[in-house]
């Protein structure tokens, strides 16, 4: 019987054994086969290595809930499959002030959700979740309901329910309640037979809502009007009294109030300091009053004391 040496045989295994390990799953060029590579499984499903053999598995619930996957189609809508898991599309977008991430189409992107997320002079339609031009605001909506107030005595605007304490009539020392207008922007809310007439201040500047920057009027009834001693293309109002019964007190493109006479049948001419103006019969009011008036092209077409006012179609003279 033949003999081997303890050491030789010692140094035989281990050499079979390192053979044995170091060739475990490389081919010949010493690369790790992978036994999931080429192979197909269906919908829903993922490949394992179960023993040294691929098997094809149904997708199992990964970490944080989030199911596990090979396409989109294993994901539920709006998620798709990234790296082996559904994500949500809109992880990682970023919105703006007023906005949020929302999928449509399959396309996650920013819409808004309040009209923060808007330019000046847009809002947000959240049917769309797009911004849109705003709707013009109603002029009218800015002034408050006082009828129920009008007519009323009054010490300040603070009596009139939101409406103006003027006093009336002119002259008198008491105080009654109106309904404010914009003579410009919201006549309309003046009731029947009524009219806005701009008010002016103490230097007979028109006075203005801080809001809006309008010019604030009264809605006033011109029948209630006090005759007073102002003819015609006279400066009217406050300190300066009330026209005679054949003119109206108004103002017209920012002016101070002129009383305007009321026309047909014939408008009058003006004699001042040797000169001859001649009015027509060229403004309407609210309420279809025709008035007089003195057309120019500049100042010195007007009486003294009167400037050149421009108005839709023209310029008339006024205080």
């Amino acid at each position: 019987m033949r003999s081997i040496s303890f050491s030789k045989l010692l140094f035989a295994l281990f050499l079979g054994l390192a053979v044995a390990i170091g060739g475990c799953g490389e081919d010949e060029n010493g690369l790790d086969d992978d036994p999931c590579e080429g192979v197909t499984c269906g919908a829903g499903e993922v490949c394992e290595v179960q023993n040294g053999s691929p098997v094809c598995v149904p997708v199992t619930n990964g970490e944080n809930g989030e199911d596990e996957c090979t396409t989109d189609d294993d994901c539920d809508a709006d998620y798709e499959c990234i790296d082996g898991e559904c994500v949500h599309m809109c992880d990682g977008v970023q919105c703006g002030t007023g906005e949020e991430c929302q999928v449509h189409d399959g396309e996650a992107d920013c819409y808004c959700v309040s009209d923060a997320a808007c330019d000046d002079g847009y809002e947000c339609n959240l049917a769309t979740g797009e911004c849109v031009e705003a709707a013009p605001d109603d002029p009218c909506d800015y002034l408050p309901d006082a009828s129920g107030s009008a007519g009323n005595s009054c010490q300040s605007d603070a009596d009139c329910g939101g409406g103006v304490c003027l006093e009336w009539p002119q002259g008198s020392g008491q105080g009654q309640c109106f309904q404010t207008c914009f003579p410009n922007e919201c006549p309309e809310i003046c009731g029947p037979g009524e009219q806005c007439v701009e008010l002016v201040d103490q230097n007979q500047q028109p006075v203005t809502d801080p809001d809006t920057g309008y010019n604030v009027g009264a809605c006033i009834d011109p029948s209630d009007v006090p005759e007073g001693d102002q003819g015609p293309f006279e400066q009217c109002g406050g300190e300066h009294g009330n026209c005679t019964a054949d003119s109206m007190c108004g103002a017209v493109a920012g002016q101070n109030n002129t009383c305007y006479p009321v026309c047909p049948p014939d408008c009058p001419t003006i004699e001042d300091d040797g000169q001859t103006f001649e009015s027509e019969c060229a403004l309407q009011t609210q309420d279809g009053t025709q008035l007089c008036a003195i057309q120019c092209g500049s100042a010195a077409d007007c009486p003294y004391g009167m400037a050149c006012h421009p108005v839709d179609g023209g310029s008339i003279c006024g205080h």
